[in-house]
């Protein structure tokens, strides 16, 4: 996990390995949720990273029904 200032917050960035083995979910679903939008990301060169707060607020819109 990183930690990156975005601003005056600082945020928790995981990487796709780090996202899947929180979420205990497949490459090919995290790749799909990243794809259709699901998942917002951040892209820090080549490399893909998701905000740990940004995945909570997903699943929190999902378990609510979203």
């Amino acid at each position: 996990m990183y930690k990156a200032n975005m601003g005056v917050r600082e945020v928790e960035l995981m990487t796709a390995k780090e996202v899947m083995e929180w979420l205990k979910i497949s490459e090919s679903t995290l790749r799909r949720w990243t794809k259709e939008g699901i998942l917002p990301y951040i892209k820090v060169q080549k490399k893909i990273l998701y905000v740990k707060e940004d995945i909570l607020k997903v699943l929190e819109k999902y378990r609510k029904g979203g």
